[in-house]
């Protein structure tokens, strides 16, 4: 799981960690089911997604919703693809695991 600043907002980065950049409205897709042990599904959806220079994070968008507790981290080696923001239909920006 993600171990989360004091104040519960931001991630702890790890000792020369990069934060790179956010993306908000993510959906995770994993092959076949995956997650946390708590809470394997086949996706989380519309969560937030960090990039560092080591890890790909995932922070829920809203406490109180089904994936509203699923901090998580994931290295970056287990993304197998992705589709970005700039589609012609604006859908939700996927990671594929």
């Amino acid at each position: 799981e993600l171990v989360l600043s004091a104040q519960g907002k931001r991630p702890k980065l790890w000792a020369g960690e990069i934060e790179l950049c956010w993306i908000s409205k993510v959906d995770l897709e994993f092959n076949g089911e995956g997650g946390l042990a708590r809470a394997v599904a086949d996706k989380y959806t519309k969560g937030q997604v960090g990039v560092t220079s080591h890890r790909l994070l995932w922070t829920p968008a809203e406490e109180g919703q089904p994936s509203g507790n699923l901090h998580c981290w994931l290295p970056l080696a287990a993304v197998k693809g992705h589709k970005g923001i700039n589609s012609f239909f604006k859908k939700t920006p996927r990671v594929f695991l």
